[in-house]
């Protein structure tokens, strides 16, 4: 394996764990968003990662011809949980018995999935410099 290949691993992992983190983010700051563009509450994003390499880019969709390993997020899906019922007869989304939905997102999840995801970013950093340091030990090897 090649120093070019462990940087694109682990520069896809980066990429991927981004991702994960942005979605994660989008969920905490819409956890009390009661009315959406499409209708009702917000409902809750899971980012679905998969082995292979980002298909968006000229060298992803290179890099899968070329059967190089790799992360990406393949899909972002919405939680199927019901949403939470909270009582509030003024609110004027409240349906007619006085009850609110509101999404069923819970913050020591989100942490608990931004703290992993920021653990997997830190840790493709650090195979990544590990894998530079190799290869300068390497090139210095002759002098």
């Amino acid at each position: 394996m090649s120093f070019f290949d462990i940087a694109e691993i682990s520069s896809s992992g980066m990429y991927a764990q981004r991702e994960r983190m942005n979605i994660i983010s989008e969920n905490i700051s819409n956890i009390d968003t009661i009315n959406t563009t499409e209708g009702g509450p917000y409902k809750r994003k899971i980012a679905i990662l998969s082995s292979g390499t980002s298909e968006y880019s000229f060298s992803g969709v290179f890099a899968r011809i070329m059967d190089k390993p790799g992360v990406r997020v393949s899909d972002v899906t919405t939680a199927k949980n019901p949403f939470k019922k909270i009582y509030d007869p003024n609110n004027p989304y409240a349906n007619k018995d006085g009850y609110l939905d509101v999404p069923d997102i819970n913050i020591i999840q989100e942490m608990l999935d931004m703290m992993s995801a920021s653990r997997a970013y830190e840790a493709n950093v650090q195979a990544f410099n590990n894998a530079k340091t190799i290869a300068l030990k390497a090139l210095s090897i002759g002098k």
